[in-house]
């Protein structure tokens, strides 16, 4: 594996130690490891995946849309491709890790108790993942006939697509767990840097199989998903630019994420969107949700003589921090929440004895130009709401508009 130019900060580096002649020089320039997480719904990264069926009555099928990724039949395989574009493109692979989550294996105790070798190679020719179900002959995308709903597989084969191999693990029994294959890093760090086409990997167990059944980008769960774990190397410094740089990436995505909540629900654009701990402005206010947390199904009173409250769903307590930038009196109010099923919920009523005094909106809060004021909300929500987010506006009757900001649960 050859070694990448690290741009002209490095470059410096390299000839200040004089040369890479000697292992240990090369040593201290490859001194710090980043490991990039790939998985569909985390932000900044995209997957495609797609079972390939050689079931006659799936031959007509494009399995795109499907949460999960079957390979027992005979010859049947599934591709996935990871998008390696948020990578920079002169990094030094070390390890390529993949994940799989094995959820279901069949169907007869002799084919279960088997141990079966599982490869992974490369794709050595394009496909597209489509969006079909077993339920109806969709051919918007690769079956076990075309490679992307038209267009013949070479040879008349998916099979036949498959490039150098990449790493083999054997499944063992019947137990849903996770399995990993170490992929050829090299293979990868030509992907990323554009050298080699980023076709995908193909996962293929050879006969005799058995029914095994993978989790595929589109479960519900995300962190079932497939994975892809890359670590890179390099100089510290370079390696701490990557860092930052992927922490605001996934910033950006974050917020694009709750933009586009936003829009759906509410059907228009937000003023401005932020996530937990920036300050988003709407107007002449200035909101900051300073802590997030999940208070599960009771609520502990601060009151000896006030009975805790309980709940059959679970309790949201968000503190936030509203500050007027204008010159004119607001009055706050507690804004709303809303969740990533479009479901809109107030803060509690209920709450009064259950939150700090100095932070607590039971009345009505005067708001002077340039004090900030700390409240603490209590929101109780259904025990599956995710990705909340907090509804804020100008708190003006002429409005000023209106924007949201991640809470992070």
């Amino acid at each position: 594996m050859k070694l990448r130019q690290w741009g002209v900060g490095v470059a410096a580096f390299v000839l200040a130690m004089g040369g890479l002649t000697g292992g240990q020089r090369s040593n201290e320039l490859l001194a710090e490891e980043f490991t990039y997480v790939l998985q569909e719904g985390q932000p900044g990264f995209h997957v495609e995946d797609v079972a390939i069926s050689v079931d006659p009555r799936l031959q007509k099928h494009n399995l795109g849309g499907m949460w999960s990724l079957d390979i027992w039949q005979d010859n049947g395989v599934a591709l996935i491709r990871f998008d390696l574009s948020s990578i920079p493109p002169t990094a030094r692979v070390k390890s390529a890790i993949l994940e799989l989550l094995s959820y279901s294996v069949g169907f007869s105790q002799t084919d279960i108790r088997r141990s079966w070798p599982v490869h992974v190679y490369e794709c050595n020719h394009e496909w597209k993942e489509g969006t079909g179900l077993n339920t109806s002959a969709i051919q918007d995308g690769a079956t076990i006939r075309t490679s992307d709903g038209t267009q013949p597989w070479p040879n008349g084969q998916v099979t036949a697509s498959a490039g150098e191999l990449l790493a083999t693990t054997v499944h063992r029994g019947g137990k849903t767990r996770w399995y990993k294959w170490r992929l050829k890093p090299e293979i990868v760090e030509e992907w990323i840097s554009g050298e080699r086409p980023n076709r995908g990997l193909m996962v293929w167990g050879k006969r005799p199989g058995k029914a095994v059944s993978f989790v595929s980008s589109q479960s519900s769960t995300v962190v079932n998903r497939p994975i892809l774990r890359v670590t890179i190397q390099g100089p510290a410094d370079v390696v701490r630019q990557y860092k930052v740089r992927v922490a605001a990436d996934v910033k950006a995505a974050k917020r694009l994420m709750v933009a586009e909540r936003y829009k759906k629900f509410r059907k228009r654009e937000p003023t401005n969107v932020g996530l937990t701990g920036e300050a988003v402005r709407i107007g002449d206010i200035e909101w900051t949700v300073v802590a997030v947390q999940n208070m599960g199904n009771t609520l502990k009173s601060s009151n000896e003589f006030i009975d805790d409250l309980k709940t059959n769903g679970k309790f949201v307590w968000v503190e936030v921090r509203v500050e007027n930038k204008g010159k004119d009196l607001r009055t706050l109010v507690a804004p709303p929440i809303l969740d990533g099923a479009g479901r809109g919920f107030v803060s509690s009523s209920e709450d009064t004895f259950h939150v700090p005094e100095d932070k607590n909106l039971f009345l009505l809060k005067n708001l002077n130009p340039n004090i900030p004021f700390n409240a603490v909300l209590i929101y109780e929500v259904p025990n599956d709401s995710s990705q909340i987010s907090l509804i804020v506006g100008d708190l003006d009757l002429f409005d000023a508009g209106e924007g949201a900001i991640d809470l992070g649960l």
